[in-house]
């Protein structure tokens, strides 16, 4: 489990890396030294952030355990919340789990977000999470909901998309980033991006296609290496809700604050209810025409 756990993170890394070296927006002078002082930068980042992480790792497999649900002894798997098929997304939530915590681990306040969110409370919501390092995974899952061509999608495709909102937790907060890159590609906008203790090295600025945007952060040892002074690349096209210190949370538990869940429930809210207005009742006759 832990030596694959390592090898994932390891090739995840590098290929986030090479996604970074090809992103024309995070790549602001892209020439051979640029390059060089990259990947130099990464190598520096990634050996002082493994042992942070298996850290969590034990953190998170001792947490597991200690929470996981008995019956007769032994454990009992609990059914996982999955998308509703037969509704139609209108809002696409795409979270990012830490690195080395596995996708559906249930004391995640991702995977607890995404199953509140994936119930008929938020009807056209659709909430799937990934792990960190399967950043194109997420991106084919957005483009599903979008026409099948290369190339940017003009207003009226984007108009008829759904709406997009992107969380993600340590490592999950680059991949965050990163994604709404990838979309602002394509035209698409993001609504909203979430970093919880963002880890990484291209999760500084926030790109000009994301509509509104907030980073939250904690203190602790393991929260020597995240982010806590993210900025927007384009003050006129994002709104940033600032830099949020967590107060009574780890880094690991960190995505489990009210303060994060709320954003985006009640985002989420918003959207759904700009989507359905209410129906106008009928008025009442006029006494004076009879």
């Amino acid at each position: 489990m832990i030596f694959k756990g390592v090898l994932e993170l390891t090739c995840g890394y590098a290929s986030a890396a090479a996604v970074l070296a090809s992103d024309s927006e995070s790549c602001e002078v892209c020439s051979a030294s640029r390059l060089r002082r990259d990947s130099a930068r990464f190598l520096l980042w990634l050996c002082a952030a493994l042992p942070v992480l298996f850290l969590q790792l034990a953190l998170a497999v001792g947490a597991s355990a200690s929470e996981q649900p008995q019956d007769n002894g032994k454990p009992k798997r609990r059914p996982e919340v999955a998308l509703r098929a037969q509704e139609p997304c209108k809002i696409l939530i795409v979270g990012f789990n830490g690195a080395l915590l596995w996708r559906n681990w249930r004391s995640s306040g991702i995977v607890r977000l995404r199953d509140r969110i994936n119930t008929p409370e938020f009807p056209g919501a659709c909430f799937q999470n990934f792990q960190p390092y399967y950043l194109p995974s997420a991106y084919r899952w957005v483009l599903r909901y979008f026409p099948k061509h290369g190339g940017r999608f003009t207003q009226e495709e984007i108009e008829r998309g759904p709406k997009i909102i992107i969380v993600g937790h340590s490592l999950g907060g680059m991949s965050t980033l990163m994604l709404a890159r990838r979309l602002g590609s394509r035209g698409i906008p993001v609504d909203l991006t979430v970093q919880v203790a963002s880890f990484g090295f291209a999760d500084n600025t926030v790109p000009s296609n994301v509509k509104n945007a907030a980073n939250f952060y904690v203190h602790g040892a393991l929260s020597l290496l995240t982010k806590k002074h993210v900025r927007v690349k384009d003050p006129s096209a994002t709104h940033f809700y600032g830099n949020t210190l967590v107060r009574g949370f780890g880094h690991v538990s960190a995505p489990r604050a009210p303060q994060v869940s709320d954003l985006v429930i009640q985002t989420v809210g918003s959207m759904i209810a700009a989507q359905n207005p209410p129906t106008p009742g009928l008025q009442p006759a006029d006494p004076t025409e009879h």
